[in-house]
């Protein structure tokens, strides 16, 4: 990531969590899954050396994409699903894919669009373009197939925001036509999706699963008082849920389960690092001819924040180190484009 100084600082202070840790095992396990992150997006970083380079990585990325989006969509005509999932609510009326579990699902979707939208627009042979656009149109109809409401709203956001600072790129109408078409192709899936927030499990308790985690994440905070600067230890957020407050769920905010677990230090580095990211890509959205990198990166970026509140991600062995891999190549990307830009213009 760009600024990835504040990176480390933020696995420095991870790392210290393991000297007070609650469980070695577990912030062991959490501690590879923080290393594998960070030790593929340098790999990215130093992998590429033209500014071409970052269009073969995001092909791989689409093109590994097809099989899960495939056995996705046999979930759907099937209704395939998991055998730990035979008894959710939701079990046969959403795909998770090869992920088993849905919001990870329509997150890897969300990159995986911005990656194809990436390619899209700056593909110049007609034929791969047309590949690209079928992988993107896939990942969008996956992720209303989902169920993802969280994703839903994050990457509308994203895209308004992102919007805004792409204004001489992005043609308005077609953004606005892409939602339409959208809204009223899928209409009553997603109208039935929200409808659900009123709905009541067998046992009474309220399918609102927003204010269900706030109220979570309020209890949560008690504990994190226990512990402000070093946390619980990596990793164990579980655990402290399971002792303390009778779940067995980490707390559905990644801000919040970075304080848990590494205390406030590393959750600020954590959040510097995500801000400092967003600033830089909205400077660079000020070249305008580089909108069709610039746009979807600020999508992926802004989208990422926001759905960072509701959902765990730095635990994710595959998310995690894919989003920063995706966002450090774009680093590098503006990169070399700025020293061929400085190139020039000393030529001249």
């Amino acid at each position: 990531m760009n600024g990835s100084g504040i990176i480390y600082v933020f696995m420095v202070f991870s790392l210290l969590s393991l000297f007070v840790t609650i469980d070695q095992a577990s912030s062991f396990a959490a501690l590879v899954k923080y290393v594998t992150a960070l030790s593929f997006a340098t790999l990215v970083y130093n992998a590429i050396q033209r500014h071409e380079d970052i269009y073969r990585m995001f092909r791989s990325f689409a093109i590994s994409s097809i099989i899960p989006m495939l056995f996705g969509f046999y979930q759907k005509v099937t209704g395939f699903r998991f055998k730990w999932q035979e008894e959710e609510f939701y079990a046969g009326s959403r795909i998770d894919s090869l992920f088993g579990q849905y919001n990870e699902y329509g997150i890897y979707l969300c990159m995986i669009m911005v990656v194809a939208m990436v390619l899209v627009l700056n593909e110049k042979a007609k034929t791969h373009k047309y590949v690209w656009l079928t992988i993107l149109l896939s990942a969008g109809i996956s992720l209303i197939l989902s169920l993802n409401r969280g994703s839903w709203i994050a990457l509308t956001i994203a895209f308004v925001f992102a919007y805004l600072f792409n204004r001489k790129g992005v043609s308005l109408t077609w953004l606005l036509l892409v939602f339409g078409v959208v809204g009223i192709a899928f209409s009553g899936m997603i109208i039935d999706r929200f409808d659900q927030l009123e709905l009541q499990t067998d046992w009474g308790a309220n399918r609102n699963t927003l204010q269900g985690r706030i109220d979570y994440w309020l209890a949560i905070l008690e504990y994190v008082e226990k512990k402000p600067i070093t946390g619980w230890g990596l990793g164990t957020s579980t655990i402290v849920a399971t002792k303390y407050l009778r779940s067995d769920l980490p707390p559905h905010n990644d801000y919040i389960r970075v304080l848990l677990e590494s205390g406030m230090f590393a959750a600020m580095a954590y959040l510097v690092a995500l801000s400092k990211q967003l600033v830089v890509t909205i400077a660079r959205c000020c070249d305008s001819s580089h909108w069709k990198i610039n746009f979807p990166m600020l999508v992926l970026i802004t989208y990422y924040m926001i759905i960072s509140l509701t959902q765990n991600i730095v635990s994710n062995l595959i998310l995690f180190p894919m989003f920063l891999g995706i966002i450090s190549g774009y680093n590098k990307w503006a990169l070399l484009i700025r020293k061929e830009t400085e190139a020039r213009t000393q030529s001249a």
